[in-house]
């Protein structure tokens, strides 16, 4: 976001405030996040990392409006702007699962209240083989939440109820309930796809692809622009969500 309202009003003096030591999930290589930063820079971004800025609790959860001095909570720096846009993360709305574990008799979130799962999705309880969890509310590693790998994780999940279709789900309870009965074989997800593209602005970007890190290069910036930039890859989803022109079934 940072890089696309610098490239957007170049005249205004955007800062943006990371509290890690560097930006981008952990799991991907530090070139990654090295070329982020240049790339931010070289569009006149104040990159500030190691720092955390202090959320009044007036304000809305995704950005605000108007001018207000944030204090940096590990530097004691002031930070004034008229525009904040507020990405702090996320914590799963899994509140309807509350009954359910009532029922179970034992929780089944973790402390950011995802849903803990199998290899297969899978929630992991031995009471429900039946419950698939695929996308951001399960407890998978952040490098799986995006969106592609959610759809990877719902036709897993889709395949593995297919299987307990096929196989009886009465089995698959009697296995639950401890019965003597051999319970269904379903497959695990598996996260094959090392990919990355993080547009920075509509010109610039890093990207990694099989472990390997383009960051600061030129051939980042032109993967990322034509594979992602520019519409963020909604155009490949154009099927999903017809518009008014298309005709409905």
């Amino acid at each position: 976001v940072a890089g696309f309202v610098a490239a957007r009003h170049p005249d205004k003096h955007v800062t943006l405030v990371h509290s890690r030591a560097r930006l981008l999930p952990e799991n991907f290589r530090a070139g990654v996040s090295n070329g982020a930063v240049a790339k931010l820079q070289r569009l006149g971004v104040n990159v500030v990392l190691n720092d955390k800025v202090e959320v009044p609790a007036d304000m809305d959860y995704a950005a605000g409006i108007g001018h207000r001095v944030l204090r940096g909570i590990n530097s004691g720096t002031e930070y004034a702007s008229d525009v904040q846009i507020l990405a702090v993360g996320f914590r799963a709305n899994s509140a309807y699962i509350d009954k359910l574990e009532q029922h179970l008799g034992q929780p089944v979130r973790n402390a950011s209240n995802a849903l803990r799962v199998l290899p297969t999705l899978q929630l992991d309880h031995a009471r429900t083989p039946h419950i698939f969890v695929p996308g951001d509310v399960n407890d998978l590693p952040g490098s799986t939440k995006f969106g592609f790998k959610a759809e990877m994780q719902g036709n897993t999940a889709a395949a593995n109820v297919q299987k307990l279709i096929a196989q009886g789900f009465d089995v698959t309870m009697k296995a639950a309930q401890g019965a003597a009965v051999a319970a269904p074989r379903v497959g695990p997800w598996t996260d094959y796809v090392d990919l990355m593209l993080v547009p920075i602005g509509p010109e610039l970007g890093v990207a990694q692809v099989l472990k390997i890190a383009l960051g600061g290069s030129a051939l980042a910036n032109l993967f990322v622009r034509q594979l992602k930039a520019k519409d963020f890859m909604l155009g490949m989803r154009k099927g999903m969500y017809p518009n008014k022109k298309q005709k409905r079934e």
